[in-house]
């Protein structure tokens, strides 16, 4: 019941983050024009001469690698510049994602952009150290995971009917999305831990994370399934929108692409809201 009433009480809430939701907002649209004009303003022009990107043709394999073949040197250097993108993508995410703690724990009427920004700025290198440490969790424990599934002899290479492979793939699926589930969680629950201490090493937050969430392993994960389930099911409604569409319905299909990005920003409030929502209450 904690769990519901705090994602709840998230979306109570989500009105007084209107400012900052209104800045990722654009600032995603703004991204997302700077990322692909590079790309597509290439490819337009590419197309004059091949016939690689022929949509009314389908997809043809020989097509794509005759692109390739004439056009490859041109194309290299856009993969410097991808690596680029992602790392300002993920430099930017850490920088808002580091304002939206600020937001949530400071429990202001209105959330200011000032306060958003300074939020970023004061909370960033933290963040920055969590995010990494995440990510090489999460690759230690999976590698561990295979070498111990190998040990056991359950190599899914070696298999002796499609059952068993099936059996086999979804307890890889299992073990994956509860390490992942539980990793983020952590993650989670350590940016409240960061905030509300304030010191400047983040080891001892993501101890007190790890084990509010073995403390209160039900509810917290609970609360992780609730948030990441509304996120599958909206994804799965604008697919399913999109897919039913005309291709020449292109400002209905604008409105729901925007409004994916919109809900995106907005998940990412309430997951963290909900988060120190539960938080404040289970510690009563």
């Amino acid at each position: 019941m904690n769990a519901i009433k705090s994602y709840i009480a998230a979306w109570k809430d989500i009105a007084k983050y209107r400012y900052p939701i209104i800045f990722l907002f654009l600032a995603n649209i703004i991204f997302t024009f700077i990322v692909t004009s590079p790309f597509t303003l290439f490819f337009k022009k590419k197309h004059l001469f091949s016939d690689a990107l022929d949509i009314y043709d389908g997809y043809d394999i020989s097509a794509v690698m005759e692109f390739v073949n004439n056009y490859g040197q041109v194309i290299q250097p856009f993969n410097v510049l991808f690596v680029q993108i992602v790392l300002a993508y993920f430099i930017f995410g850490i920088f808002t994602n580091s304002g939206v703690i600020y937001a949530v724990i400071s429990q202001n009427r209105v959330i200011a952009l000032r306060s958003f920004w300074n939020g970023g700025l004061n909370y960033f290198w933290k963040i920055l150290r969590l995010s990494i440490y995440y990510l090489l969790g999460i690759g230690v424990v999976i590698f561990l995971i295979i070498q111990l599934l190998f040990l056991l002899g359950i190599n899914i290479l070696e298999v002796q009917d499609d059952r068993e492979l099936t059996n086999k793939f979804l307890l890889g699926i299992f073990l994956g999305f509860f390490i992942i589930s539980f990793f983020s969680t952590v993650k989670q629950y350590a940016k409240v831990f960061i905030a509300i201490d304030k010191k400047p090493l983040i080891g001892a937050a993501i101890f007190k994370s790890s084990k509010f969430i073995v403390k209160n392993f039900v509810p917290t994960m609970f609360l992780y399934l609730i948030n990441i389930g509304s996120v599958i099911l909206f994804f799965t409604a604008y697919f399913l929108i999109k897919n039913s569409l005309n291709v020449n319905a292109w400002v209905i299909l604008f409105i729901v692409s925007q409004a994916l990005i919109l809900f995106k920003i907005i998940a990412r409030i309430i997951h963290l809201d909900s988060t120190y929502q539960l938080y404040k209450a289970l510690k009563k």
